[in-house]
């Protein structure tokens, strides 16, 4: 899976660079890190035994996503 997202800010300053990661995973069991996101390209993988991510015994996971934009300020949208 890959997060996307797009700054409004000009691609020639840092305020436009983006950066991913996972702020938290609900459930945590059986692991509190059962994902990894690239924090460059927003690919999100599994870092678990996808034994341990049985959908019957675990229906759903979320995951907080924030997105930080370059040295500040600038408007983020993601999908």
């Amino acid at each position: 899976m890959r997060m996307t997202a797009f700054d409004a800010d000009d691609p020639a300053t840092d305020n436009a660079l983006l950066r991913y990661n996972i702020r938290q995973q609900t459930p945590d069991k059986p692991s509190p890190n059962m994902f990894y996101i690239d924090p460059e390209k927003g690919d999100i993988v599994t870092v678990v035994s996808p034994a341990l991510l049985d959908r019957e015994e675990r229906p759903g996971c979320r995951k907080k996503r924030p997105r930080t934009d370059g040295e500040g300020g600038g408007s983020v949208q993601h999908r």
